[in-house]
């Protein structure tokens, strides 16, 4: 991991409603005179950023020196709050008891109350279960949208919102896989600008998955901001984006016939058996064990 600039960070924006606006004040809390907020908002400015990773890695390392941390997930891409992946996994992993582990809103509610103009009732929901979560925790992590939707600005913006809503900090992931060293320092250039302009606390910038060829020069082609904000470049690990066998065949529905029972093997390349089992064996690869 590289370190590079600086990064432009803002103040809170006003928000909407009494009830946001209480929550936030309640939320901060001075100590020495500098003002502390109690979440921390992973949010991905780019689609394909790894931004779960991150949020699970800033878990990981939170875990080890708070006493108890809350993950929050204001919106999930399943039919509930319950069945979201994420969710799970965190709750799995550090062992979370559901009221420091939850979802907000589906993705089809947030799609609906936004066609409808209705955003002050995302805004209260999700901060109404934030600050439930908060009670119980010294530090929440909350994971915003992929960015993934056709409405990748409304994700932003919402994200944005959210952010500040929740009086939490902006860990924002610039996704850096495929693109040159200009173009990642320039969707870094990007993601300040944007966070800038909804006023949104920025606590750093993660370029993520980038060539492992490329991290330095990425890290000293990104401009220095004004504020001292960090901006880390994290190189891609292929070991990690690969599924397993057991992942590949839960999530086509099929079972093993024959062969070694451990399906814990990552997948590292694709072979398309449009043939017959004799042709087909001809363009297997040798295992290396």
């Amino acid at each position: 991991m590289s370190r590079a600039g600086a990064d432009d960070g803002g103040p809170g924006c006003p928000v909407r409603g009494r009830e946001v606006q209480g929550w936030r004040d309640r939320q901060k809390q001075t100590s020495k005179g500098r003002t502390m907020a109690k979440g921390i908002y992973v949010s991905a400015t780019t689609p394909g950023s790894g931004k779960s990773l991150v949020a699970l890695g800033l878990a990981d390392t939170l875990h080890r020196h708070a006493d108890r941390i809350g993950f929050f997930k204001p919106v999930v891409t399943g039919p509930s709050a319950a069945d979201d992946p994420m969710v799970a996994l965190m709750k799995s992993r550090f062992a979370l008891e559901d009221e420091r582990c939850r979802g907000g809103l589906t993705f089809q509610e947030v799609r609906s109350l936004l066609a409808e103009g209705n955003r002050e009732e995302i805004d209260s929901r999700c901060v109404e279960i934030f600050a439930d979560i908060s009670r119980h925790c010294d530090v929440v992590i909350v994971e915003g949208t992929d960015l993934t939707g056709q409405d990748a600005a409304v994700e932003f913006d919402l994200n944005a919102r959210l952010a500040n809503n929740l009086a939490a900090p902006v860990v924002a992931v610039v996704g850096a896989k495929g693109r040159t060293v200009a173009e990642a320092a320039a969707a870094v250039e990007v993601a300040r600008k944007e966070l800038s302009a909804e006023k949104c606390a920025l606590l750093a910038i993660l370029v993520n998955r980038a060539d492992p060829d490329l991290v330095d020069a990425i890290a000293a082609e990104v401009k220095v901001g004004a504020s001292g904000r960090p901006v880390y470049v994290l190189p891609e690990l292929e070991q990690i984006a690969r599924p397993t066998t057991g992942e590949v065949a839960t999530a086509l529905g099929v079972r093993q016939i024959a062969g070694r029972p451990d399906m814990e093997r990552d997948v590292k390349d694709i072979k398309v058996a449009a043939m017959n089992v004799g042709n087909f064996l001809n363009v297997l690869d040798e295992a290396p064990w």
